[in-house]
């Protein structure tokens, strides 16, 4: 230590006599080991404040995991929903694309059917126009014919006033 510090000690204990050496190096090894005490205390405080100022901070830290857990939690809740509402949509959207399908392959039956029962009908709308035409095309055939009959009785019976005998005409 400095000369000032044992200075420091001798000018408090001068007023009370003779110091001697002794007498000086203990109140030297006591200021020493008040010193020291001192520091030791000085250390401790500090410690003690760097150990508040940790468990504030470990408070705050904890606190703050709390809070992030709790907003997790809700965070999964409210996706838990969303999720939930979604598959529900889904459900909702296949049954609707079912429905459909069913109505669409309905509709495609129903219309094969009314194809085919207009095919039919039309088959036998050309069949009875083929009918028909054939029909008009045999009842003009016949109308010719009875007019040919009717002209070749009308030739017949002309030849046959007309005509006359085979012996008459020689003499």
């Amino acid at each position: 230590m400095s000369n000032a510090i044992y200075e420091r000690i001798r000018n408090q204990f001068s007023g009370q006599g003779v110091v001697s050496y002794g007498s000086k190096h203990k109140l030297f090894s006591s200021y020493v080991l008040c010193l020291q005490i001192t520091d030791i205390y000085q250390k401790l405080f500090e410690t003690k404040q760097t150990l508040l100022s940790a468990a504030k901070f470990g408070k705050i830290l904890i606190d703050q995991k709390e809070d992030l857990k709790k907003q997790i939690e809700f965070i999964k809740r409210d996706r838990q929903i969303e999720i939930e509402h979604y598959e529900q949509e889904i459900y909702e959207l296949k049954r609707l694309i079912e429905s459909l399908r069913n109505e669409y392959e309905a509709k495609i039956y129903e219309l094969t059917e009314d194809l085919d029962l207009s095919y039919r009908k039309l088959k036998q709308k050309d069949q009875n126009f083929s009918f028909k035409i054939m029909q008009e095309e045999f009842n003009e055939k016949i109308a010719c014919n009875n007019e040919l009959i009717e002209e070749n009785k009308k030739l017949i019976s002309d030849l046959k006033a007309n005509e006359v005998p085979k012996n008459d005409e020689l003499i």
